[in-house]
């Protein structure tokens, strides 16, 4: 902006003042948009970044008097084996199933392994009233520091006497994730004869 004095009179270069308005509001908007992009590609990258547990098979058929076991499989889409940890809920429906062991095959693990009921129906299904709750955490953001999918243990159930032929499912929800990653479960379906 420029300031003249013409006659004793205060005049000012308007067009310049103008240019400075229009390049400062250009400036602005190319940073907002910027800002914009940076976030839109860092939420987008989040989006497909996912921790995933598969209970492993997916269907298996059993007798009711053969304890069996599911396996916890863990992947990562980014194959990052260097994070924090993570913490799950295995769900069963106790009137179908008795929980017998679980085995634990991953370092850090972070408590007990802890059997609780389900009164929240965290994993919103209602035939599933318990649940098996397992965290890992390591503080130096290493876990599991093994190749990848990699089997974080395995849950042992049988299934209850004298029960009619049925099918019920084991499902899985997450207590606890690495910060910027999704999390994804893929169940199981027990078909007891």
């Amino acid at each position: 902006m420029t300031i003249h004095f013409i006659n004793g009179f205060l005049a000012i270069n308007f067009l310049g003042v103008i240019v400075n308005l229009l390049r400062n509001s250009l400036l602005l908007f190319i940073t907002i948009f910027v800002y914009w992009i940076v976030l839109t590609t860092a939420n987008a990258q989040n989006e497909n970044r996912f921790q995933q547990v598969t209970l492993s098979p997916s269907y298996i058929t059993i007798n009711q008097t053969e304890p069996f076991s599911i396996a916890m499989v863990y992947s990562v889409t980014t194959y990052d084996n260097t994070l924090l940890g993570l913490g799950i809920r295995i769900h069963y429906n106790s009137s179908c199933l008795q929980f017998i062991k679980a085995e634990n095959y991953s370092e850090n693990l972070f408590r007990n392994i802890a059997i609780q009921d389900d009164d929240q129906n965290t994993d919103n299904d209602t035939s599933t009233d318990r649940f098996i709750l397992i965290a890992w955490f390591e503080w130096n953001s290493r876990w599991p520091g093994k190749q990848l999918p990699y089997i974080l243990g395995k849950i042992y159930f049988q299934a209850i006497e004298s029960l009619k032929p049925q099918k019920t499912p084991i499902h899985i929800s997450f207590t606890a994730h690495h910060p910027g990653y999704q999390v994804k479960g893929i169940s199981t379906l027990i078909d007891i004869k």
